[in-house]
């Protein structure tokens, strides 16, 4: 009978039952569909049949041979079932806010493109190299850094392009004077996403070679055409510069010697896990085959470089490694931070990578 119902049992089912026409008045609306629907049903069947037939959970636990007649011990069990619940919705969600903001991302990314070569349509073709550039303000260093790239590499004029992902100082307006071509991300969506902003234009512009640089000075410009040479003569499909094999500047600083530590670290797990002898496995100064670009899934926002580099051996690219130099940052800190949390993030992009189809 209905009054013989508990009040807490009375409370779960008119919660269920409201948030039962709620979930009917979403599917009414279109604003909810397909497995979201299913999952929510059934979730809002399940409290309903608790609340009215309780001595349902006793043949969910005597299914997993759970059979204590306690109280305690079936409140424990019933935590255990709306945990699990619970995981299930967090982990869903959490899979579509990803697929949200990598749509937002990529409709960005597009946009943003589309404007760049509608704008630069009397371009297309005209150079084979494309020098990308990812800047967050670095109005300091920017300038040493187009000032040293040459005029001509490997017989190639270079098309240098400055990808400013929100920047807020004079990053755009340093590169418009010296000659760089600009493209703006009206926010900061990280070095990665200002990349793939890059190789879309590249790619729509009829790069042959595009080459990646950071804005900060420490990658010397004068030394593209080392990673430049063994793509031209067709002794590889991607080429890396390492700082081990080439000159490191010493910097005692504690947190350079941190991410010195982990750097070498990473290059030994994925040494191990590619099969391939890597020894900068963080390097952001590379060159490739623009025709391989689409060939890579590139998600990663931060952890970029790791991402391009595990993408390239997955996709069977041949792979090699020259010795580059590397200097202290002409002005600034770095924006990697050199913490456990940035080093366990990096770790799990390069896994996430390898073991994603």
């Amino acid at each position: 009978m209905f009054y013989e119902i508990p009040a807490f049992r009375l409370v779960g089912l008119l919660v269920a039952l409201a948030s039962g026409y709620l979930l009917l008045r979403l599917v009414h609306s279109r604003k909810i569909s397909g497995f979201e629907f299913l999952f929510w049903f059934g979730a809002v069947s399940f409290v309903v049949t608790l609340s009215i037939y309780p001595q349902f959970n006793q043949t969910i636990f005597s299914y997993f041979s759970f059979t204590s007649n306690e109280r305690s011990d079936r409140l424990i069990g019933l935590a255990f079932i709306f945990i699990f619940l619970l995981s299930c919705i967090v982990f869903y969600y959490r899979n579509r806010l990803f697929t949200c903001e990598q749509q937002f991302l990529n409709t960005i990314q597009v946009t943003t493109a589309n404007q760049f070569i509608h704008k630069h349509k009397e371009q297309l073709g005209e150079s084979e190299l494309f020098i990308l550039i990812p800047a967050l303000n670095e109005e300091e260093n920017l300038k040493s850094v187009l000032e040293k790239i040459p005029t001509e590499i490997c017989g190639l004029h270079p098309q240098v392009i400055v990808i400013s992902d929100g920047s807020t100082d004079n990053t755009v307006g340093i590169a418009i004077r010296k000659g760089a071509e600009v493209v703006e991300h009206p926010i900061n969506f990280g070095g990665g996403m200002a990349l793939k902003t890059g190789y879309r234009i590249a790619l729509a512009m009829g790069a042959r070679y595009v080459v990646t640089l950071d804005a900060d000075g420490q990658y010397q410009p004068n030394e593209i055409e080392r990673l430049l040479h063994p793509l031209i003569e067709n002794k590889a499909d991607m080429v890396s510069g390492s700082r081990v094999l080439g000159f490191f500047e010493q910097n005692l600083d504690p947190s350079n010697i941190f991410r010195s530590v982990g750097v070498r670290i990473f290059n030994i797990i994925l040494t191990a896990i590619t099969g391939q002898k890597i020894t900068d496995s963080s390097s952001g100064f590379r060159a490739i085959k623009a025709e391989y670009l689409p060939h890579l899934t590139l998600i990663q926002s931060q952890f970029h470089s790791s991402e391009f580099l595990i993408e390239s051996l997955k996709n069977g690219l041949k792979f090699q490694e020259v010795p580059i130099s590397f200097l202290k940052r002409i002005s600034g800190e770095s924006k990697k931070p050199a913490t456990w949390a940035y080093g366990i993030g990096f770790l799990r992009a390069m896994l996430k990578t390898w073991l994603r189809k």
